[in-house]
């Protein structure tokens, strides 16, 4: 009658065996390449006069093992102490992950064939814990209700890897049981381990159902900080009032129209610890090199500077909404509005390379946020043998940098240019020449910037000086985050059968568009299909089909936005009847269909405008469309 115990447990093999074919390659492959031999074997090159014609499909010989196994388990106690609405749960949580990579790649594939073979053996084990201790009392008195907790809590992380590199075999018969027989040879290991403390106080106090209040304190611990900042103070304190039970309320009449009503305000410190393990040390790495005997010896260098004083990145938030529900709930939902500042930012600093390394992360900077979300639910249709529900959120944010630790003579806050981080706008930017045309013939001026000729990108020239100077013509070009999101899922209900459509969108980025730039290699390889600037073909949009460094030698990139409409999810499901499961022993039993990423509505041009952070995600493997089908029962 005290004591309860729990657990759950799974163990889990995955084999992921077998390499992909390139499909960055694959993408790029000048047309005219050919994948297979005239016997339907797979050609190391598509094309033997072009050294970057490796053929995408090379590596599908490579020799691939890939296996995991997994045991996670958790566990809980749960104690009901003497005193009336006292309790003690203790909560615990073990993760065992281990990794098995082998892979060769032998003469019959590109990498392989220029290096007499390659081999790479690794293994890894992640380890992970955590242990809960919540002690809980809640009790009622009348109309008071008092619900306290207190949490002490610890948890770590530890990760083992262990690998070997080797090349230049006499032959391909052992594959990656050879690493002895190899000409090169290369070992690492490592180890990362990180921890975390906690403790948690809260109260919760209701009152009638009217009047609800709820403190916070959380003292949070993170082992990668340094060693006087390690742990951080996050209070929060948040206020609600259900107005629909309130009497007034009800003796207008209003609950009949009004089902919810309920006013929230809170406030409150939160904590970020988006840094690696011993971030905050000094790190040295190790270079080989050979002495005056040529003789190997083993050096070190500073590859990352210690910074002691890192500590917590920390968000002080302000957060208004109201949740409503009308006509019997038919319409329901939030609207909220927040407003915070984040200080201390965990930011990655350029500095100065004659350090050992360009970059530091520190503490440094400010920004301010300010964002609306609403959220409707609505029962659109509700009969007996047909419904349809929907649901629709929108989010806008605006965050934009204060502070970013450097200051004018007149102590105001001043732009990093080198980190590119600007007052007043978001944290990540584009920062870039403007594209102002093509330069035409007999348009250009003889002291024309960079030795400009017809067919040349024209940059714009902002201070109108006639120069192109990056002090004074690079310009913020868009914002690298989207100014909203919103979802929507339509649900509709016939007899048995349940069909549900989600939409995603997201308006407001702008990226750097891969595809549209000017290419070196372009005339080897496959690229966008663009319409080239030529003397018979004048036109003011894209330059001359030569290199990058002469018709675009500033480098300027080429901008779009990744505004983007997405059928993401389409479930078909139908329940068999009742009567029917009954039969064969089952309790219910559903068929399904699922279709994933079905249609997406963009002008971005290129792959998915969803992950186009780099040029090589933008040639990257996209979004596939999945076709899912199954069943659910139970007995």
């Amino acid at each position: 009658k005290y004591l309860t115990i729990g657990t759950s447990t799974q163990f889990g093999y995955y084999d992921r065996s077998g390499k992909e074919a390139n499909f960055s390659e694959a993408y790029q492959l000048n047309p005219l390449g050919q994948a297979y031999t005239e016997t339907g074997d797979i050609r190391l090159q598509t094309w033997e006069d072009n050294n970057y014609a490796r053929n995408p499909l090379s590596s599908l010989n490579e020799i691939d093992n890939d296996y995991k196994n997994s045991l996670i388990t958790n566990n809980y106690l749960l104690v009901r102490l003497p005193i009336d609405g006292l309790t003690y749960k203790l909560n615990t949580g073990y993760t065992f992950d281990t990794y098995t990579a082998q892979n060769y790649q032998g003469r019959n594939t590109y990498e392989g064939a220029l290096a007499n073979g390659i081999l790479n053996i690794s293994n890894r084990f992640d380890i992970e814990w955590i242990v809960e201790n919540i002690l809980s009392y809640n009790k009622s008195f009348g109309p008071h209700t008092l619900f306290l907790t207190a949490l002490y809590s610890a948890q770590m992380n530890r990760i083992e890897r262990n690998s070997i590199e080797a090349s230049d075999f006499p032959n391909d018969v052992m594959t990656f049981y050879q690493p002895d027989k190899g000409g090169l040879l290369q070992a690492s290991a490592s180890q990362s381990r990180s921890g975390h403390l906690s403790q948690m106080g809260r109260v919760n106090y209701s009152y009638d159902s009217r009047y609800l209040f709820t403190a916070t304190m959380r003292r949070d611990g993170y082992s990668a900080f340094g060693d006087d900042r390690k742990y951080g103070l996050f209070p929060s304190v948040a206020v609600g009032w259900n107005i629909m039970n309130e009497s007034f309320f009800r003796d207008a009449g209003l609950d009949e129209k009004i089902n919810n009503l309920k006013l929230r305000l809170s406030w409150g410190k939160n904590g970020n610890e988006a840094i690696s393990p011993y971030a905050s040390l000094p790190v040295l790495r190790s270079i080989d090199y050979l002495t005056d005997n040529y003789a190997p010896a083993f050096g070190f260098y500073p590859s990352q500077l210690g910074s002691p004083l890192l500590g917590w990145e920390t968000t002080t938030s302000i957060n208004a909404g109201v949740d409503y529900g009308f006509l019997k709930n038919r319409i329901r939902g939030s609207l909220e509005y927040y407003r915070s500042n984040t200080f201390d930012l965990l930011l990655s600093k350029t500095i100065p390379s004659i350090n050992g390394t360009s970059t530091i992360i520190e503490n440094i900077g400010s920004t301010e946020s300010t964002g609306i979300e609403f959220q409707i639910s609505s029962v659109n249709i509700s009969k007996s043998i047909f419904g349809w529900a929907t649901d629709f959120n929108i989010v806008r944010d605006n965050t934009v940098l204060a502070d970013v630790g450097l200051y004018g003579e007149d102590g105001a806050p001043i732009d990093d240019i080198a980190s590119l981080w600007f007052i007043g706008y978001p944290v990540s930017v584009n920062y870039d020449y403007e594209f102002d045309g093509i330069y035409q013939e007999g348009e250009v001026p003889p002291d024309a910037p960079f030795n400009s000729q017809p067919g040349f990108i024209r940059y714009k020239d902002q201070d109108e000086d006639g120069n192109i100077t990056p002090e004074e013509d690079l310009v913020i070009i868009g914002s690298r985050e989207p100014a909203f999101t919103a979802g929507m899922n339509n649900r509709f209900t016939f007899g048995n059968f349940t069909l549900s459509v989600f939409l995603n969108a997201k308006v407001g980025e702008t990226r750097s568009n891969w595809l549209l730039g000017v290419h070196t290699l372009s005339f080897r390889r496959n690229q966008y299909d663009k319409e080239f600037w030529s003397p018979d073909n004048p036109i003011n949009t894209y330059p001359a089909n030569i290199p990058d460094g002469q018709v675009n030698p500033a480098r300027m990139s080429f901008y779009q936005r990744t505004d983007f409409l997405r059928v993401q999810d389409i479930n078909l499901n139908y329940r068999v009847p009742q009567d029917v499961v009954g039969r064969v022993g089952l309790q219910n039993l559903e068929v399904y269909a699922n279709v994933k990423n079905l249609l997406t509505f963009t002008n971005w041009v290129g792959l998915d405008p969803e992950f186009v952070t780099s040029g090589v995600r933008q040639r990257a493997i996209p979004q596939t469309r999945q076709f899912l089908f199954g069943f659910r029962t139970r007995f």
